[in-house]
């Protein structure tokens, strides 16, 4: 049973006084329409491409109860489950109704600090209430390549001569750390600090492509030594991923060429 209770007044002289307590009671449910609350998100702000990640938007009240939509930008994604159109479906908290919408995909490339826009409206919002999320999506850089070395050679490197190495690694984000390393081994390679260049281009699907040139003498010493390159790259949860590929390295030393008067 609800009961509404109203004070009726009358006109004296030039006061209202008033003078009559009225309690309507009846059967039955009492309802009041009113808005929404403003929606709330959780997830998660970094993910690896190819993961899957769920966004979840939940607003407080509102009679009736709101729509709680998912965009993408301007693009409508998820409209939720609930066969009564509202997001998923409500549960209660104490007196008050929860609304919600979780919406689950997987990330890409493309999803990278994209604005991912929580609607939530019912017929007494004049517009939607929305707030937004975005996500940092890390993007692992292919196997790094090496060319060379400039000049060209058809069988050894000559011990003193001058050469150029190249190692790339393409289409990841962010860029990673590049190193080259000499050695018989990876874990034991002595890394190089001189005679380095980079280099760093924006991919059109916002990628990013490293190129790290060697500039090097070798000697003699140097001959069944590994030529190593190796990536060191950001990834989500604060980790790292590193790759790496190496090139053989022969050398020989320049010819003695003694010239004899006859």
């Amino acid at each position: 049973m609800m009961c509404d209770i109203r004070t009726l007044d009358v006109l004296q002289s030039s006061f209202r006084i008033p003078v009559l307590l009225v309690i309507l009671c009846f059967h039955g449910n009492y309802s009041q329409t009113g808005l929404p609350g403003n929606p709330l998100i959780a997830g998660e702000f970094e993910k690896n491409e190819g993961e899957l990640v769920t966004l979840s938007c939940t607003c407080l009240g509102g009679n009736p109860p709101p729509s709680v939509r998912w965009f993408k930008n301007s693009k409508l994604v998820d409209v939720g489950g609930s066969p009564t159109g509202n997001g998923d479906g409500q549960y209660t908290v104490g007196s008050s109704t929860v609304t919600y919408n979780n919406y689950t995909f997987t990330v890409s490339r493309s999803d990278n600090m994209v604005n991912y826009v929580c609607h939530v409206e019912n017929s007494q919002t004049t517009a939607p209430l929305t707030r937004k999320w975005t996500i940092a999506i890390y993007v692992p850089s292919e196997q790094p390549i090496i060319t060379g070395p400039e000049p060209a050679i058809t069988t050894a490197l000559y011990a003193g001569s001058t050469y150029q190495y190249v190692c790339t690694a393409r289409n990841g984000r962010p860029a990673p750390a590049i190193r080259w390393k000499l050695g018989t081994a990876l874990s034991s390679a002595i890394e190089i600090h001189q005679g380095i260049a980079e280099n760093t281009t924006t991919n059109s699907d916002s990628t990013l492509s490293k190129t790290t040139s060697l500039t090097w003498v070798p000697i003699t010493d140097d001959n069944g030594k590994n030529l190593y390159c190796q990536t060191n790259q950001s990834i989500a949860g604060g980790h790292t991923t590193q790759r790496s590929t190496f090139v053989s390295i022969v050398v020989q030393e320049i010819p003695n060429i003694n010239v004899v008067d006859w």
